[in-house]
């Protein structure tokens, strides 16, 4: 996506909310897009802009799971000159990322991401075939495509064999494939309000949806997250293969670092 100067993003917010003020970006920044907050007279309404095909596959997810009245944004779709952005009413809170940094418990932090294992169930639930993007039914899709923004080359192709060879065996189903902590928010008492990310959103088989989480998951508690997971949705995983495959992405991690390095 093609990167502007703050007042074209303003503009474009603005064509779409003429009536909008105070127009800012959040102090955590997003891993791919541009992310503005912007009051209306209906209230706070988050514009994030990225390429054309990641809107709409957004969008067509969203419109998917709007009679679901899942705690997953409903997006709209917009397009001013050659950008594009959508948009979604602000869910009040803060990221678990950024409660992580005030001391937060394990305990704590473990009951969010056990919150977050019934929306994956109900996401589950979907059958595969009312998946009909545009661009993006598959997870490793919109994998590679981020990380070709922020890799280098051989990183992304290593990275991109990688996760679609292991998220496309077996059965697939739907499942928010980036479960980390900026993509979850938590309202004061400490419970799981929204799951943002919409990108992330596609079909893979079960085991690669929880290897992937527990691959930046803040804890080391895995097999009993794992246990916690079987529990919920009523299904048995690859647990020596969620296990084996966490450790050769953590391998991999640690290449790709000694090669910034």
């Amino acid at each position: 996506m093609k990167k502007y100067n703050e007042q074209n993003y303003i503009d474009a917010i603005q064509s779409v909310y003429p009536e909008s003020w105070y127009i800012r970006q959040p102090d955590i920044k997003g891993f791919v897009g541009t992310v503005f907050f912007a009051e209306t007279e209906n209230g706070t309404i988050v514009c994030k802009f990225n390429d054309k095909d990641i809107i709409q596959h957004n969008y067509q997810i969203s419109q998917l799971l709007q009679p679901k009245d899942m705690i997953i944004p409903h997006t709209q779709k917009h397009m001013f000159a050659d950008t594009y952005f959508e948009s979604y009413k602000y869910c009040p809170g803060k990221t678990l990322y950024e409660y992580m940094k005030n001391d937060m418990t394990p305990n704590q932090i473990f009951d969010i991401y056990k919150q977050t294992i019934p929306v994956q169930q109900e996401l589950s639930k979907i059958p595969p075939e009312k998946i009909k993007c545009d661009w993006g039914n598959f997870a490793y899709q919109s994998f590679v495509r981020c990380r070709k923004k922020s890799e280098s080359y051989l990183i992304a192709l290593a990275f991109g064999f990688l996760y679609k060879t292991l998220s496309t065996r077996g059965k697939p189903r739907l499942f928010h494939n980036d479960i980390q902590p900026k993509n979850l928010l938590v309202d004061e008492d400490m419970n799981l309000s929204g799951i943002i990310d919409l990108d992330s959103i596609a079909l893979c088989n079960e085991s690669f949806a929880v290897l992937y989480t527990l691959y930046t998951y803040p804890l080391n508690n895995y097999a009993e997250y794992i246990e916690c997971y079987e529990d919920t949705v009523g299904r048995k995983l690859n647990k020596r293969g969620i296990i084996d495959g966490l450790k050769l992405l953590q391998q991999i991690r640690n290449i790709k670092r000694t090669l910034q390095k």
